[in-house]
């Protein structure tokens, strides 16, 4: 049963990764407004100085997010395992993702259906 559900998982995130423009460098997965990561990396949102990822478990857990909770540690930056909530973007002071292809790349934009929102990067 698992492995059906597995292959199901998969399949979807094949689809995603087919069907996001040329423009858009990554994919990222939520449910009920909660981002739990991209298609081939992690999400991580700063808000109110504090950076938000998704709870262990719940997300694969990559190398370079394991770095960022040993850098965010060593300079005293305070890490939540907590899922960042879409519905809070406008909150965020930014946002970044991290993979071992691209190390930590920040987010520039978020587009929805429904939603662009434009980060002001300085």
């Amino acid at each position: 049963k698992n492995k059906k559900k597995k292959k199901k998982k998969n399949r979807e995130r094949t689809l995603f990764e087919k069907s996001k423009g040329e423009d858009v460098n990554e994919v990222v997965l939520l449910e009920n407004e909660k981002i739990f990561e991209g298609l081939s990396s992690n999400f991580f949102a700063i808000k109110n100085n504090i950076v938000y990822t998704a709870p262990e478990g719940a997300v694969l857990q990559g190398t370079i997010r394991k770095i960022i909770f040993e850098i965010c540690k060593k300079e005293k930056i305070e890490i939540k395992e907590e899922f960042p909530e879409l519905s809070e973007i406008q909150q965020w002071e930014g946002a970044f993702i991290t993979s071992t292809s691209r190390l930590l790349l920040p987010v520039q934009c978020v587009r929805l259906p429904t939603l662009k929102y434009d980060f002001l990067l300085s």
